[in-house]
């Protein structure tokens, strides 16, 4: 009889145990399911934060570049982004002009570009039907025909078959006075003949370009201080 109340006891205290651990298992379970959820709401709500951030950037930037939206921020942008449009019409219908500060010729081509932008913005302000086309001087070795700058040729030629071609440009060849004076004449007419022909190649028409030349004859009137300045070829418009 004892046997039988041991046994059951042990029955039941194993009986208690088993509903002991799936109790604790269930509460496990529950306390993971809780945990998957929380860590699913945390991941939900970054990616609607980064969604949110990523569609604000997106709506702010267009707001910025002029796309909808009013207020002078916009319209100042989409004036600048319409610009590259719009200067590159205003430049095909304006007469080039020559011309430059305190008559000024450049020599290098940073000067250039920079001078033509001034002159681009120039116009883009005040609408007008002339672009400014500074004079520029291309300097040579002594006794060479070779420019020692074709670039410089290349980019006035370029500012020229942007506009309406309507102007003449005007080529000048010079020397300086080592030599003869008939060397020299023929030296400068060469000059002036190399670059003609350098901005026929960049598709101005023969008819667009008037060539002159000096010789050793402008030497003491170009006020130049050195001869290495006098020996050039200075492009204008006529």
């Amino acid at each position: 009889m004892e046997e039988q109340r041991n046994n059951q006891t042990n029955l039941e205290t194993k009986n208690a145990e088993v509903s002991q651990a799936k109790v604790e298992n269930t509460e496990e379970q529950e306390k993971k399911k809780k945990k998957r959820k929380m860590i699913c709401c945390i991941i939900a709500a970054s990616l609607l934060l980064i969604g949110g951030g990523v569609c604000f950037y997106i709506n702010y930037t267009k707001n910025l570049q002029g796309y909808g939206g009013v207020g002078a921020i916009n319209d100042s942008m989409a004036v600048s982004l319409e610009r590259p449009i719009d200067i590159v019409a205003m430049l095909s219908g304006c007469k080039p002009i020559g011309g430059t500060m305190a008559g000024e010729v450049i020599e290098d081509i940073a000067s250039l570009k920079a001078a033509f932008e001034a002159n681009k913005n120039a116009l883009l302000a005040s609408g007008d039907s002339v672009i400014v086309i500074p004079t520029i001087g291309i300097k040579f070795d002594i006794a060479s025909t070779t420019p020692l700058s074709a670039e410089m040729v290349k980019e006035y030629a370029s500012y020229f078959m942007q506009t309406d071609q309507s102007a003449t440009i005007l080529v000048e060849g010079y020397a300086c006075n080592i030599g003869d004076e008939q060397s020299n004449m023929e030296l400068s007419r060469n000059r002036a003949s190399t670059v003609k022909q350098m901005l026929m190649e960049c598709g101005i028409p023969e008819t667009s370009i008037e060539v002159q030349w000096y010789g050793e004859s402008k030497f003491n009137t170009l006020g130049y201080q050195n001869l290495e300045e006098h020996r050039r070829v200075n492009i204008s418009i006529k």
